[in-house]
């Protein structure tokens, strides 16, 4: 099904479907592999691993569906924010502050935010309340302009099983246009009177256990997506410690210790090193308090192997009622949660 998908969208390039005849208007500081064409087609040369050729939509410096835009119902929040230009223009964004660009109310039956990440095009999936629960993707590019329907393309929602389990964090590895989810559950196991944690995917009943080698759990635990294209892309944090998981190993690595100078994490948000992006480290984004002073959405750089000395821990938003769920693979934005179950709503945060 994947390769039906692939060979549909590479018909769409060669005959001119995805190129400057798209009206779907994109901020630019959108990577032009996530504009999304009407009727369903997609043209996502990340996903190859190219450039996707020249944008078509408003240049650089822009303002279109920005800081300051009402743009096709989006509510905005405030500040403004530098151009960070388009992913493949060598931009990568780190160490400076973000702005609060948009805020996007989310329908009152979402119960649960994750990230959408992987080679194709990046979003944001929720569970609902529905029985059986569904995850539903939202792509990135249609949140920012006020589109809130989900594409007619892929797998645009997916069935998750296992109702005796909670569902306490979500992923979509594959992306938006392509979901299979993966969740972090809680008593997924009725062999045991204690809390039994399962890392699953989608597809039935029969769910894999991806717990491995990790320690027991604590009830903060979160599960994210890094926006990169290689086996890593699921990551986890346990209280201070974040770890990433190897499908070539099938094992779960830690890759950072946040330490006493931050506190009080919550959320998580990962940029690592992958096929797409040329870092050599790991930039990790929580909720938290600096111990040196300020609180917020905090930023901390991680080289690629452990015991090695990390970055400082900085404050990179003073915002502090905002959970960060997934970030882009430049750096340049955002994604957070702010609200409760039933009452979500999306902020993008851009610099």
């Amino acid at each position: 099904m994947k390769r039906t998908w692939r060979v549909r969208a590479a018909g769409m390039i060669a005959l001119g479907v995805i190129g400057c005849s798209a009206t779907h208007e994109v901020d630019p500081r959108v990577d032009e592999g996530d504009v999304q064409i009407p009727n369903g087609a997609v043209g996502d040369a990340g996903d190859a691993g190219v450039d996707s050729g020249p944008s078509c939509g408003p240049d650089p410096g822009s303002t279109d569906a920005g800081p300051g835009s009402t743009d096709a119902g989006a509510n905005v929040d405030a500040g403004s924010s530098s151009d960070a230009g388009p992913a493949d223009s060598g931009v990568f964004c780190h160490g400076r502050a973000f702005s609060l660009a948009l805020t996007i109310p989310m329908p009152s039956n979402y119960v649960l935010a994750g990230f959408a990440a992987g080679a194709y095009e990046p979003g944001l999936v929720f569970v609902t309340n529905a029985s059986p629960a569904l995850a539903l993707a939202h792509p990135i590019s249609r949140l920012v302009a006020g589109d809130m329907s989900l594409p007619n393309y892929g797998s645009p929602k997916e069935t998750l099983y296992k109702p005796q389990a909670k569902t306490i964090g979500i992923v979509g590895p594959e992306g938006a246009t392509w979901l299979f989810p993966w969740r972090l559950m809680e008593g997924a196991s009725t062999a045991s009177s204690l809390p039994y944690y399962m890392v699953s995917g989608s597809d039935g009943p029969n769910v894999e256990n991806r717990t491995n080698n990790l320690p027991a759990l604590g009830p903060g635990t979160v599960l994210s997506a890094s926006d990169g294209r290689n086996d890593e892309s699921q990551a986890l944090r346990n209280g201070a410690e974040v770890y990433v998981w190897s499908g070539s190993s099938n094992t779960w690595t830690r890759v950072a210790l946040l330490g006493a100078d931050s506190s009080g994490w919550k959320g998580l948000a990962i940029i690592q090193p992958a096929y797409g992006n040329s870092i050599t480290g790991r930039y990790i984004f929580t909720q938290a308090k600096v111990t040196a002073g300020g609180a917020g959405i905090v930023e901390q750089y991680w080289p690629n192997a452990l015991p090695s000395s990390a970055g400082a821990p900085t404050v990179v938003s003073p915002v502090t009622d905002a959970v960060p769920v997934g970030v882009r693979a430049n750096g340049c934005e955002l994604y957070a949660i702010r609200g409760t179950p039933g009452a979500f709503s999306v902020l993008v945060f851009r610099r």
